[in-house]
């Protein structure tokens, strides 16, 4: 199962839920919402969640030149290590970060 566009204002709930039945999904995570909620980022790792890009501010790819893509998918790559690098020795289980 997926989630797309966050983390959000509802993404917390939404873990709760996760949490309470032991599932695990994919959060494909927009880079400037990361900015905005790193513990909800931090949170969705440590409880073994995949993360997928979905790039920066979620642009139409299909209308967006390959320059302008790859900024916003490195642009976004690069604020998920961000929020995660402090993480990344302290975990004990295994996720991963999809390109």
């Amino acid at each position: 199962m997926t989630f797309d566009d966050g983390p959000s204002d509802n993404t917390e709930e939404l873990l709760d839920g996760l949490e309470l039945y032991d599932a695990k999904v994919t959060f494909f995570v927009i880079g400037k919402n990361a900015e905005e909620y790193p513990e909800l980022i931090k949170r969705e790792a440590a409880e073994c969640h995949e993360i997928g890009n979905h790039t920066y501010t979620h642009i139409n790819v299909a209308k967006s030149g390959y320059d302008k893509v790859y900024e916003e998918i490195t642009k976004t790559q690069e604020e998920i290590k961000k929020v995660l690098d402090d993480l990344e020795n302290k975990l004990d289980t295994y996720f991963y970060i999809l390109f």
